[in-house]
This record gives C-alpha cells, sequence and structure tokens, in this order.
C-alpha cells in the first residue's frame, strides 16, 4: 500500500485555456493547477522511493480537506460548497498517472471524500485490489 498527505491548499482541476497558436489552437492547463499537480508528482514520487508505477488494479483513497472558512463554526465537517469534490480527484488522479500508477484506467475503486481543517491537505491512500 502506498500512502501519502499532500499539505496546502487542494486544487480543483479548471478547465483548459486555450491560445491561438499559428493557425491552430494550443490548450493548457492554468498556473495555479499545474504548479499544484507538479508538488503532487513530488509527494506521488518520494511516497514511491524509486520504485516502479504498479500495473495492477488498484483502489485508491482520495480524502481532501479544504480550509474551513473562519464564519463556520467548527463542528462542521463537511464542505458542501464549490469547488466541486470531482474536479479535486481529476487533478489529483492525473498528477499520480506514471508515477504512483501506469495509467489512471489501473483505478477501479475510487473513495472520495471532502471535508473541512484548519489544516489543508490531501491525504492519499493507494492499494492493489485482493484477489
Amino acid at each position: 500500500m502506498i500512502k501519502f498527505t499532500v499539505l496546502g491548499d487542494p486544487v480543483a482541476q479548471a478547465r483548459p485555456r486555450a491560445t491561438r497558436f499559428g493557425n491552430g489552437v494550443r490548450l493548457y492547463d492554468p498556473k495555479k493547477i499545474r504548479d499544484f499537480k507538479t508538488y503532487f508528482k513530488f509527494c506521488a514520487a518520494e511516497a514511491m522511493k524509486g520504485g516502479a508505477p504498479l500495473d495492477v488494479p488498484l483502489i485508491v483513497t482520495l480524502d481532501v480537506y479544504v480550509q474551513r472558512p473562519k464564519s463556520w463554526p467548527k463542528k462542521r465537517v463537511h464542505a458542501d460548497r464549490a469547488p466541486d469534490l470531482d474536479n479535486f480527484a481529476k487533478g489529483s488522479l492525473d498528477a499520480m498517472q506514471g508515477v504512483v500508477y501506469t495509467n489512471d484506467s489501473r483505478i477501479v475503486v475510487l473513495h472520495l471524500e471532502k471535508h473541512l481543517s484548519d489544516i489543508p491537505r490531501c491525504e492519499v491512500r493507494v492499494e492493489p485490489v485482493d484477489k
């Protein structure tokens, strides 16, 4: 099992931006999500300790902890506001591809949760499916 934590504000995957390039159009990620993916990939590589990416069916658990607004009470634990949970997952899973697993098509079970916290972070657990 691979387990690691990415400290800092989680960033949700945004729509790609477009720019004209000659007669065509070039799509790219905004700088904020690009930087987050780079940092996420670094943390994942540290957890892998130089091992090869996994190429087996996987279960991925992603717990996203977003900053609690100061006006919200401490007893409130779930963040039921934007950004959407699936957008956090998209960026995080893309960042782990090629480092933790060969392709995100190897993920057969995905557990996602979004929480409020005073310490924003992403906690990730990747484990092979028991046969």
